[in-house]
């Protein structure tokens, strides 16, 4: 993977409740559910979060950001969006 990709994934992971993976055992899921718990955020805080990561990047000339958390016990999903151009 290209090194400016690692550097946005980073910027996203940094600043979300908690890492991806793409399947977790039991124990594992508990752990990275507990700690996502720990470091709640909202849809529009996270992308501001990200954006301001993302603006430090000199060889980024803009970006749109979206962010949807499909809602479990809620009629609708929460969803933010922001775009940046330099």
């Amino acid at each position: 993977v290209d090194d400016y990709k690692n550097k946005i994934l980073d910027a996203m992971e940094a600043n979300a409740s908690s890492i991806l993976y793409p399947i977790l055992k039991r124990p594992d899921e508990k752990r990275v559910t507990e700690r996502a718990y720990e470091n709640p955020r909202f849809v529009e805080d996270l992308i501001r979060l990200i954006a301001a990561d993302l603006v430090e990047f000199d060889w980024l000339d803009g970006f749109d950001i979206e962010c949807r958390n499909e809602e479990s016990i809620h009629q609708h999903d929460a969803f933010a969006k922001l775009k940046y151009r330099k």
